[in-house]
């Protein structure tokens, strides 16, 4: 009994804080891990300093467990809500050269980590939350295209 009053009267608890994979910054195709650096483009420092701002929760007796978030992709909403009207008119396509790697992470599993990491309360730290396999810009653009029956703009072929 004197065990569950100690838990009920001091719960643990547990701050989420989501970033985005952008902490890394551009690493072209290097393969990174939780622990790799931080960047040092526009939104890797922004990122640096929200996770030393969420760490100190710890100096409250918190957990923290600091997710770093794909592009979220999803039927109703995140990132494709705004790319898909822009291929309806026709000037949807690759950003730049369509080189940079696309981390994301279908909201459905987004959700799934979430429930995950409050099952496991002992995870903290960093958590890349993102699918395994990324793609390259432009094969996002084409696989948009191609679904909705559109070139990519420039206008080419959806194929090419």
């Amino acid at each position: 009994m004197e065990e569950l009053k100690s838990a009920v009267s001091s719960p643990k608890i547990t701050l989420f804080s989501a970033s985005a994979v952008g902490y890394y910054g551009f690493c072209g195709d290097e393969e990174l891990v939780e622990d790799s650096p931080p960047g040092n483009d526009f939104l890797a420092p922004i990122a640096k300093e929200w996770k030393g701002e969420a760490l100190k929760a710890r100096n409250k007796g918190a957990e923290v467990v600091i997710t770093r978030l794909g592009i979220v992709m999803g039927e109703k909403g995140g990132a494709l809500s705004q790319m898909i009207p822009l291929f309806k008119k026709y000037i949807g396509g690759p950003i730049g050269s369509g080189k940079q790697w696309v981390s994301w992470v279908h909201i459905k599993d987004l959700a799934e980590v979430f429930a995950f990491l409050i099952k496991h309360p002992g995870i903290s730290g960093p958590v890349n939350v993102c699918s395994p396999n990324p793609v390259r810009n432009r094969d996002l653009a084409k696989a948009i295209a191609k679904a909705l029956h559109r070139p990519l703009w420039p206008l080419q072929s959806s194929e090419s």
